[in-house]
């Protein structure tokens, strides 16, 4: 049945019915878009948090008061830099291994990577940047002052240098008879909140420099990820005297080139001087050029920066 009422009604109804239908959709979809404006922002928002000295001194405060009592040794001993190092009184334990603290100061200057720096935080004049070139390239500046914490650990002792909390690097060396030994290199980055660990073993008698230290002298070390082949060609510059914090230091210089294959292929060049007896970094420029196979492509990684160590004091 119908009538006059009726059918204007239902002519004019359905098209505001279709404009209610587009409407919706048209709300929906802005919800859409919103939703995955927003999400992508918070993916790819990116902050860099800087560590200052006092993060880094309540850090290792906290690893100290949980870490286990450090092996005692014969003949390598934890010493301060610039400083001799002395002798500890057992018997059982390989003359490699870590020792203890306690140190006694002789009169014979002890040969290149015979003891280890004295555990603490040494803060370092920085320069310096990291970027990458994917999804529009990110940098990552590095603060004017930036951290080096070293912490007795199993063979020896580990270094690690922590700009950003997006970037660190951890490196463990051990002091031996052929010069200090480069066991392990841990790198961290995160760039668009993503983390990227990788723990570079490195093969058995593996050098971080040798001892005698002549100037000329080179070697060559290899380690790698499984995934990563890192080998290292080193060459010995010589020995100088630096001032660090108005104290005078010799120091012992040397260059290290990285050659990297495999899943990354690049190079990483590093000039480093350190104090001879115990491996403590006082100066170190590095600059690093590398690819990486990523599921949207290579992606180019550099990294450059400059340290100089402040105090040859150790905060704790």
């Amino acid at each position: 049945m119908t009538s006059e009422e009726n059918g204007p009604e239902g002519a004019d109804g359905a098209p505001a019915r279709r404009h209610r239908r587009w409407w919706l959709v048209g709300a929906i979809v802005l919800v859409v878009l919103a939703v995955g404006a927003v999400a992508a922002y918070a993916y790819f928002r990116e902050s860099t948090t800087p560590v200052d000295v006092a993060d880094a001194v309540d850090d290792f405060r906290r690893e100290e008061s949980t870490a286990p009592a450090p092996e005692t040794t014969v003949g390598v001993t934890a010493a301060g830099p610039g400083t001799t190092a002395g002798t500890t009184s057992t018997s059982a334990a390989p003359a490699t291994t870590l020792a203890t603290t306690t140190t006694t100061t002789t009169t014979s200057v002890p040969p290149p990577g015979s003891a280890l720096p004295e555990p603490g935080v040494y803060t370092y004049a920085t320069s310096g940047r990291e970027s990458i070139d994917a999804l529009g390239g990110r940098r990552h500046t590095y603060p004017e002052v930036s951290t080096i914490t070293v912490t007795l650990r199993g063979c020896g002792a580990s270094l690690r240098w922590r700009p950003l909390r997006e970037r660190w690097d951890d490196t463990t060396l051990c002091p031996s008879p052929r010069g200090m030994e480069l066991r392990r290199e841990r790198n961290h980055h995160e760039f668009f909140n993503i983390a990227d660990d990788r723990d570079f073993v490195c093969e058995p008698g593996a050098l971080f420099f040798p001892a005698p230290a002549e100037p000329g002298g080179t070697w060559t070390a290899q380690c790698g990820t499984g995934e990563i082949t890192v080998v290292r060609s080193g060459t010995i510059v010589g020995t100088r005297q630096v001032d660090v914090g108005g104290a005078p230091i010799t120091v012992l210089q040397f260059e290290v080139d990285d050659v990297i294959s495999g899943a990354s292929t690049g190079t990483t060049e590093r000039t480093v001087s350190v104090v001879p007896e115990t491996g403590l970094i006082v100066e170190l420029d590095l600059n690093t050029d590398v690819r990486n196979d990523s599921p949207i492509g290579d992606v180019h990684y550099r990294e450059s920066y400059q340290l100089r160590l402040t105090s040859l004091e150790p905060r704790r």
